[in-house]
């Protein structure tokens, strides 16, 4: 195929994929960027590291092979790995001089290997750009803003999270298995990371723990494939990895399911002969079913990362990730977060009434002023939570709030605004205003008792514990233990409040109105 028309075929390729397309990469990547060794080579360094000998790493080699059968071809490395380990360690203890770390030393002093904290500090030193290849980074690293919309790698390196700016890393199988996954704009290191040297999967005793849990993994990994285009790069097709994952994932799908992958998957092969492009169909035969997926040969990726550049979501995908990481956090608690805000004061609303918007807060944030409710009033003033100033509280919320709750705790917002408001003065309630006549009567009784001792009494219920605290004298009413009172409430359970019988709910509204005016009006 010429190269107009491997062009061509790349461009109409990434035109009918139904989505931006995650990337499933492997160490042939970072070896071109960054020049780092394959995993014999990287072996081979550590091995020279115990004995400046050109054959010691094959002696390493030469004793896993006694004990080797021909299926076995893929464990090949992590034995060996599993040798050097061992001298490795021993040396770094006994001899001082061997040691070159400057980090990780307490991962070590806990416990941790020195051969993997020694790998994750050799990686990390060699981890640099190779300037010949600035100008195919720069078109992949732009391509992560809209074009991709997360990947998945067993590189240790961290070149993916230096090119992908704002895409969240989860670090090695346990944290991927056990974590909330948004599945964009994240990055999925399967096999551990240089930050962590506990994670880096590199020993026989690493691999056979993690294909123990690998369907786990692949359960993950599943949505992924079912739901996004797949671009396999840095990977030889036939690498024992990618197999291994693909016959786990594929065990748990039905036939119609792995139909559905035919066209999917792209598996891009890198040749050093630079007159080869080619685009065809290809077929992996794994253990149980037959892989269908396209199959990209070329010399240059800068074509391919051009080919993906149209091919954009409307949105950056890291917004996309944190308003998706958001959204599931409210679903999950219930509690807006700092980019989800959700008020519907009335829960008849229809759902073709219902919109989500997504823009920058100073857009909306009057706009969400106008949606307070009373309990959210009430609440911010314990808690402070609200993201809007005294001025534009009480200039946007209180005239449509007030008739409805005429009681509103005011002293606090009067206190801190910048510009007067003599309507909302006016109507604000001092102490003797807010203490019912019935309450006043009964202190005489009240001679001895405090906040704290009322409050803490296992015989009252919180609807009497509310009556006798507000029966309380002005001066026997310390506000602080008042406060941290209410603040507990609100923090096991910020929505308590929407739980309450009505008595309860007005007796705790009553105790924030005293709070707020002991606090904050002026002379109280």
């Amino acid at each position: 195929m010429n190269e107009v028309a491997f062009v061509e075929g790349l461009n109409n390729l990434a035109r009918v994929m139904p989505t931006v397309p995650f990337l499933f990469i492997g160490s042939g990547l970072t070896r071109r960027y960054y020049g780092l060794p394959d995993w014999k080579q990287l072996l081979k360094v550590f091995a020279f590291r115990l004995q400046e000998d050109d054959f010691v790493y094959a002696g390493y080699e030469n004793r896993v092979k006694l004990d080797f059968s021909s299926d076995e071809s893929h464990l090949l490395y992590p034995r060996v790995a599993e040798l050097i380990e061992k001298d490795f360690n021993e040396r770094w203890f006994k001899d001082k001089s061997f040691r070159k770390l400057d980090e990780h030393l307490s991962y070590v002093r806990d416990g941790g290997s020195p051969f993997k904290a020694e790998v994750a500090t050799y990686i990390r030193d060699k981890s640099n750009l190779l300037t010949n290849y600035d100008d195919e980074v720069s078109i992949l690293r732009s391509l992560f803003d809209k074009s991709i919309s997360g990947v998945v790698t067993t590189n240790y390196d961290c070149f993916i999270e230096s090119v992908a700016e704002g895409y969240k890393s989860y670090i090695g199988q346990e944290e991927l298995i056990f974590s909330p996954i948004q599945g964009i704009a994240e990055i999925y290191k399967m096999h551990g990371c240089v930050t962590r040297p506990e994670t880096i999967l590199i020993n026989d005793k690493d691999y056979k723990n993690f294909q123990s849990k690998s369907s786990y993994l692949a359960a993950k990994l599943m949505t992924i494939f079912l739901e996004y285009p797949v671009i396999f790069m840095g990977y030889s097709i036939n690498d024992y990895n990618i197999r291994s994952i693909l016959e786990t994932m594929l065990a748990g799908l039905s036939a119609k399911h792995i139909e559905q992958l035919k066209g999917r998957l792209v598996f891009v092969e890198y040749t050093t002969d630079a007159a080869t492009f080619d685009i065809s169909s290809h077929s992996l035969q794994l253990d149980k079913a037959v892989l269908h997926m396209t199959k990209v040969t070329l010399n240059d990726f800068k074509i391919l990362y051009t080919a993906l550049l149209p091919q954009k979501r409307t949105l950056p995908v890291r917004v996309l990730r944190l308003f998706k990481q958001d959204f599931y956090s409210f679903v999950r608690t219930n509690t807006p977060t700092e980019h989800v805000i959700v008020t519907i004061d009335n829960d008849a609303v229809s759902d073709d009434k219902l919109v989500m918007a997504i823009g920058k807060e100073k857009e909306f944030a009057l706009k969400g002023l106008t949606g307070i409710t009373s309990d959210q009033w009430y609440r911010d003033i314990i808690m402070d939570d609200l993201s809007f100033t005294a001025d534009q509280i009480l200039e946007n919320s209180f005239s449509r709030l007030y008739p409805q709750a005429q009681k509103l705790p005011l002293y606090k917002y009067l206190s801190r605004a910048t510009k007067a408001f003599p309507e909302c003065e006016s109507k604000a309630l001092d102490f003797d205003g807010i203490i019912f006549s019935t309450y006043k009567k009964y202190r005489h009784k009240m001679h001895g008792q405090s906040v704290e001792s009322i409050w803490n009494n296992s015989n009252f219920k919180l609807e009497k514990k509310t009556r006798l605290i507000a029966s309380l004298n002005k001066e026997d009413i310390n506000v602080n233990d008042l406060e941290k009172i209410l603040k507990v409430m609100y923090s096991q359970n910020p929505e308590f409040m929407s739980e309450l019988e009505l008595q309860e709910k007005s007796g705790i509204r009553r105790l924030i109105r005293i709070y707020d005016c002991l606090k904050y009006k002026k002379g109280s």
